[in-house]
């Protein structure tokens, strides 16, 4: 039940130095997963919904991106 409506879902990522979209649950997972380890104060995991997991991931998408053009970067001087 729960995989038809996250099937549905459309997340923008950072992504190999850019912006992606990512359908499923697996998008809302690696945001949950970035802002966690980001922010040290958040709503209850338990508890937080889809529009605040997107209101804290969303200023970090820059850095994200530039961060992965730098390693991306880095690994092509090796």
């Amino acid at each position: 039940m729960h995989d038809t409506f996250f099937a549905r879902v459309s997340s923008t990522l950072a992504v190999n130095g850019r912006e992606e979209k990512v359908l499923g649950i697996s998008g809302i997972c690696s945001k949950l997963l970035q802002i966690c380890s980001d922010y040290s104060s958040l709503p209850d995991i338990r508890e937080i919904t889809i529009e605040e997991i997107d209101f804290f991931y969303k200023p970090l998408l820059p850095s994200l991106i530039e961060s992965q053009i730098e390693i991306k970067k880095l690994k092509k001087g090796k």
